[in-house]
């Protein structure tokens, strides 16, 4: 069996983990972050043709201020297929997604004929990949902060035996705070073989001077738990 340590918040769906217990990948949560909401003064959503999201994380934070009957008429652009499956349980049915799952995807898309003169509101978080388009507004709703987990010695014991055989980090954030917890870090991750969901966090371990040992052609966790 093979042990994998996932650094981020949110748990895996039961569909998911049965999956991983299936192809004998023992999961090991160690969130070493956490969102949390920033005030923000509700828009003039009359403004706007598109809603621009890139996460569940951003979807949820909007509407602890915002009515979801509100915004169900609404067009969205969305990043990846966990975010757009989410939004269409809620109920959403216009639902865009790019080609490249980032940014820089919806920033490609955008610039097509068919958006000319339409207005965009951006929903993210409070450090996110900017998009450049002059009829797009920002709109920041949760940031994310660094977390210490209750497990955190028992994590440390495991990757010190090198019995942890995978690490996977979601965000820049997830490795950084890996980092700040961790104090003997580089020991640590040189015992265990580096996954990351996209290539920014990838750029982000690389620039530390880690390797990284895969990255999904789709970032979601999904494609690495089929993979492995």
């Amino acid at each position: 069996m093979k042990n994998i340590l996932i650094t981020r918040e949110e748990k895996l769906d039961n569909k998911l983990e049965k999956i991983a217990k299936e192809k004998d990948l023992n999961i090991i949560y160690c969130p070493l972050i956490k969102t949390t909401k920033i005030e923000f003064n509700p828009p003039d959503l009359d403004k706007y043709d598109y809603l621009i999201i890139t996460s569940k994380n951003a979807v949820k934070y909007f509407l602890k201020s915002i009515p979801l009957e509100k915004i169900l008429h609404k067009k969205v652009i969305a990043v990846g297929e966990k975010t757009k499956k989410y939004l269409k349980n809620l109920g959403f049915d216009e639902i865009i997604i790019p080609e490249i799952n980032s940014a820089r995807g919806i920033e490609k898309l955008i610039q097509e004929k068919q958006f000319k003169d339409k207005k965009f509101l951006f929903i993210r978080a409070e450090k996110g990949q900017e998009i450049n388009n002059k009829n797009l507004d920002l709109l920041i709703v949760y940031k994310t902060i660094f977390n210490k987990p209750e497990n955190y010695k028992e994590c440390s014991k495991l990757l010190i035996k090198g019995e942890i055989d995978y690490v996977i980090f979601s965000s820049p954030s997830t490795f950084y705070s890996f980092m700040e917890n961790f104090k003997n870090y580089e020991k640590l991750l040189n015992n265990t073989k580096i996954i990351t969901i996209g290539n920014t966090t990838k750029k982000a371990v690389e620039s530390k001077g880690f390797n990284v040992y895969f990255v999904p052609k789709k970032p979601s966790f999904e494609e690495i738990i089929n993979a492995l």
